[in-house]
């Protein structure tokens, strides 16, 4: 848990730029997730997509290629399915 004040602040910039969230083994040992926002007509944040696995798994590597860019995808047709303005 990031308790940091300023790293919080510089993990969430990071969040905002890659347009999802990473959590590796802070809640759950050997277990990470990726998750994207979803949004409504209203732009307002409705919910959110998850996929959790095993870190094993769910490498940075394989986040960055493979499982964050179709997790984005997905994220992004559900907010249209919603009516947010692409």
């Amino acid at each position: 848990t990031v308790v940091d004040k300023r790293l919080l602040t510089e993990q969430i910039r990071e969040i905002g730029d890659q347009g999802y969230a990473v959590e590796q083994q802070e809640f759950t040992d050997e277990v990470s997730s990726v998750a994207v926002p979803i949004r409504d007509y209203t732009r307002l944040l409705v919910g959110s997509l998850a996929v959790v696995g095993p870190s094993y798994r769910l490498t940075p590597e394989a986040i960055r290629g493979a499982i964050a860019p179709v997790v984005l995808q997905a994220g992004n047709e559900l907010s249209k399915k919603l009516g947010y303005p692409a």
